[in-house]
């Protein structure tokens, strides 16, 4: 389902196509086009799949980034220096341009994420679960809280049960 959003706070709403397909050559990653006139205006393809976008303004500028948690099936898509044996948390600007990505998991992870600022800054974190689908992983799950504007990790815990709701 597309999602509509107004990313730069201009009164036009922009809507967002995920590409998602299990193949490993077929498209993946986030389109973005106006609505009234049907033209592209950006788009970001990666090798994981994406399992779920946010839209928020993570540092209060006005200008929406897209938070995006992946989904890795490993079977071998490599594409803008991410793959689909890891599952990362990735952040874009307004117009489509990554501002980071960090790895959360490897093979036949999930990512899901929420962003909330948690600590009264005005700048807000992202609060990612990993969870693992391996028959006997090491790891079955990993929280990250992640600083919004940079992508550096504040705190990170294992746990070996976690059920992850928004």
């Amino acid at each position: 389902n597309p999602v509509f959003a107004d990313l730069e706070s201009d009164d036009r709403v922009e809507m967002l196509i995920i590409l998602y397909s299990f193949y490993i050559h077929s498209p993946r990653g986030v389109v973005c086009f106006d609505p009234e006139t049907g033209k592209l205006l950006w788009e970001y393809d990666m090798g994981a799949i994406v399992q779920h976008i946010d839209i928020k303004d993570i540092e209060g500028d006005g200008n929406k980034e897209i938070i995006i948690s992946t989904n890795a099936l490993n079977n071998g898509a490599v594409l803008n220096g991410t793959d689909d044996a890891h599952s990362y948390v990735i952040v874009l600007d307004h117009q489509g341009n990554e501002r980071w990505k960090q790895e959360t998991g490897e093979w036949y992870s999930r990512a899901q994420s929420a962003v909330a600022d948690l600590d009264g800054d005005n700048f807000l974190e992202i609060i990612t679960a990993t969870a693992s689908r391996r028959v006997h992983p090491a790891v079955k799950c990993k929280l990250f809280i992640i600083d919004g504007l940079t992508g550096k990790t504040r705190a990170s815990y294992l746990l070996p049960h976690a059920s992850f709701s928004k």
